[in-house]
């Protein structure tokens, strides 16, 4: 999402959109120091539409497909994407379960690109399955897309994943959206992402080398959380530079180096430190309409914050999402796009 998101802004520089660039710095800055801005600059930086939680795998560290349920109609759907946009955020992310279950998700893709927003697009790859699939996908003018594979061998990916040939069709997904883009003029960014436990480190430069042979611009990692844990995490941080373990070195990633330190601490029972940015800089609204301030209080499963298109912006504003930070659930996250982010406005 940092590469996309950096192409984004130099597109919207040479379009001569200065003002929503302008925004965006200020609520950067805004975000970086807590500091609130006047209802007409204040919104997220990056927000997440969850269209559904169905999902046709079983991960085992992904709680998500097993609390699907109601989701919005298609209507609604719509009303959010627009209601989203209104609030002028940077990105818009969409995200399940798998979001390409829903017919509604490409039509809901188009109405955010054609609101300037850039589009990101989480998949397990699976309903890419054929070259029209991913042909249509990218004419709905999507910035980004991070396909799900979690190790280079197939079994593994498999095992991990809840489905026999899921690996393959991730895969299989790329090359077709590769092979696509290559047709349609190089957008957009296409990326494999890993979720890495401790045991699956020294997998990673194998995973790289796999990416990037079925057309992925990059491997981009984020540890395995468990939100649904209530263990508390008692090991310190480490102070200063902690070590890149040696499998991170040998590939080339996505992330940024600071967030690769993280992952190791991370997964060995570390608390990780505090500053993050999204109660001020992320909203997640999930698919029956609630609203959460990131998406690791979305993924613990908490009560979120009633709301609906109309009343989005004034609940954000209201701080009244701010409250809704779960201080237990911050020490036990290292999620990508919310450090990274933290990162990037130096608040770590």
């Amino acid at each position: 999402m940092r590469a996309s998101l950096r192409h984004h802004l130099w597109a919207e520089l040479r379009r001569g959109r200065a003002r929503g660039l302008l925004r965006t710095g200020w609520r950067a800055l805004a975000a970086r120091h807590d500091l609130r801005l006047p209802a007409r600059w204040d919104g997220p930086l990056l927000a997440t539409l969850a269209v559904t939680y169905r999902c046709p795998l079983s991960c085992r560290a992904c709680p998500v497909s097993r609390r699907a349920g109601a989701e919005m109609p298609d209507a609604a759907l719509a009303d959010w994407v627009d209601a989203i946009a209104d609030l002028a955020p940077a990105g818009l992310g969409f995200t399940g379960g798998e979001p390409l279950l829903r017919r509604a998700t490409l039509p809901a893709i188009e109405q955010a690109v054609r609101r300037r927003l850039l589009v990101h697009l989480n998949t397990s790859g699976l309903p890419i399955a054929t070259p029209d699939a991913a042909a249509r996908l990218l004419q709905s003018g999507v910035a980004s897309i991070n396909v799900s594979v979690d190790h280079p061998a197939a079994k593994v990916h498999d095992l991990l994943r809840g489905r026999d040939g899921s690996q393959r069709a991730a895969l299989r997904a790329v090359e077709l959206l590769a092979a696509a883009r290559g047709q349609a003029g190089g957008r957009p960014r296409i990326q494999v992402v890993m979720a890495v436990a401790a045991a699956t480190l020294d997998a990673v430069p194998a995973l790289e080398r796999l990416a990037r042979a079925a057309g992925a611009d990059a491997l981009s990692l984020i540890p395995v959380h468990d939100f649904a844990s209530a263990a508390s995490r008692r090991a310190p941080w480490p102070r200063g530079r902690a070590p890149l373990p040696a499998p991170l070195r040998r590939a080339r990633l996505e992330n940024s180096r600071q967030y690769l330190r993280g992952i190791l601490p991370f997964l060995e029972g570390a608390a990780t430190p505090a500053g993050c940015s999204a109660r001020r800089s992320a909203l997640y609204v999930d698919p029956g309409g609630r609203v959460f301030p990131c998406t690791p209080a979305a993924s613990a499963g908490g009560p979120g914050a009633t709301a609906t298109p109309t009343t989005l912006a004034a609940l954000f504003r209201s701080g009244r999402l701010e409250q809704a930070v779960r201080p237990d659930l911050c020490g036990r996250c290292w999620w990508n796009c919310h450090r990274e982010l933290d990162i990037a406005l130096g608040r770590m």
